[in-house]
């Protein structure tokens, strides 16, 4: 008897499908209600699971994901205003709670050196202190203001200039205070006398 003639006698019991319920909180207990949920197939096996859509969080931070098939999946949750949290969770996980972490922001204003009008338009880019690694880029508003995400850095090498103006030193170091959150301001004067990199 091959395979298939044995499958012909088996009986087939459907299931409904499962799905995981997020409830999404921050450090305070309170629901964050502006972000997105999404699973990804996390099994190492030959075949990949399908994944649901991405489920948006409502107004009690809760969001449903699913249908799911049986397997491993990685659960990523994203803030507005938080780190993304990312975690391993079964199919049949029913309830996960989690909590999101304030994302660190760098802000601060550009500003003109001569006239101290805020600088739109110009480039803002940050690396590690040691120049290896890119930690963010943006663009300041009309405003001269600009915000960048933060790791867990406490120094960072900043960059800010657009084609006529930059900072004195072309990129400086500065010291960064991931919790209290205070803004700088840094002031750019003539391309044409800087020194250094850029």
């Amino acid at each position: 008897m091959t395979f298939w003639e044995l499958a012909g006698f088996q009986e087939l019991v459907l299931r409904p499908a499962a799905s995981i319920e997020c409830m999404v909180f921050n450090e305070q207990g309170i629901p964050v209600t502006q972000g997105t949920v999404r699973l990804e197939d996390a099994s190492r096996m030959f075949r990949r699971l399908p994944a649901p859509e991405p489920a948006t969080l409502g107004k009690d931070g809760r969001a449903q994901v699913g249908p799911l098939f049986p397997g491993v999946y990685r659960l990523t949750t994203q803030g507005t205003g938080y780190a993304d949290d990312e975690q391993i969770v079964a199919h049949d996980a029913g309830q996960v709670r989690i909590v999101l972490k304030l994302q660190p922001v760098l802000k601060g204003q550009l500003l003109d050196a001569e006239s101290r009008q805020p600088v739109a338009g110009a480039r803002v880019r940050a690396t590690t202190s040691d120049g290896k690694l890119p930690r963010g880029y943006t663009v300041s508003d009309p405003h001269g203001g600009f915000a960048i995400a933060l790791g867990s850095e406490t120094s960072l090498l900043l960059y800010a200039g657009n084609r006529e103006k930059c900072l004195p030193t072309g990129w400086q170091q500065i010291q960064v205070d991931p919790i209290s959150g205070k803004s700088i301001t840094l002031e750019l004067v003539q391309a044409a006398t800087v020194s250094g990199r850029a």
